[in-house]
């Protein structure tokens, strides 16, 4: 790539959708004080589609949030070539908006969950069939996550989170409840 006359070096940082929402700004930062003569581009995709990607191309990595369940998948489908380092472990969470009867419940099962409204981001969706069957379909579900929140937030449906979520868009009208048999999560490196 030329910038101003000079040779840039292009880099793809693969990352998940929460990645993109969470880490991945202060990381560009960072990267950029660094490498001022790396150009960064960024592709948002799902974590199975992130481990083909790096594979494929040694001038990338990939930054994702990845179930446990999904990564020893994304491994196995690589032949145990991509290499995972981990930076955060995670847990998969209910959110309810603070008048809902779940926001005083200690812990949410599999069952009252499945009995529930429930809308999720498109990346939760392979998490919320993992507990609840591969048939289970969410009352609604999209790829953007702030509609998910104000869904939850006027009550409407709940939703599933995480801590780091939680910690990047803290809101006072959206409680996080654990699940009782949760999912792990993984933020790391590909």
């Amino acid at each position: 790539i030329q910038r101003d006359g000079a040779d840039i070096l292009e880099f793809i940082i693969y990352a998940t959708p929460v990645i993109c929402i969470t880490v991945l700004p202060r990381i560009l930062g960072t990267l950029s004080l660094h490498f001022p003569a790396v150009h960064f581009n960024v592709v948002e995709k799902l974590p199975l589609e992130i481990a083909n990607e790096v594979e494929l191309d040694e001038h990338s990595m990939g930054i994702v949030s990845i179930s446990h369940f999904l990564r020893k998948e994304a491994v196995r489908l690589n032949n145990e070539t991509i290499r995972f380092d981990t930076f955060y472990e995670d847990r998969l969470q209910v959110s309810a908006s603070m008048e809902h009867p779940l926001a005083r419940q200690s812990a949410v099962t599999t069952q009252e969950l499945a009995s529930l409204p429930l809308v999720l981001h498109n990346t939760e969706t392979l998490m919320a069939q993992h507990l609840m069957g591969e048939d289970f379909v969410p009352s609604a579900h999209t790829t953007n996550h702030r509609l998910c929140e104000e869904i939850v937030a006027k009550g409407v449906a709940v939703g599933l989170t995480s801590n780091i979520m939680d910690y990047y868009f803290q809101r006072k009208d959206i409680v996080s409840v654990p699940l009782e048999k949760g999912v792990e999560i993984s933020y790391g490196c590909m």
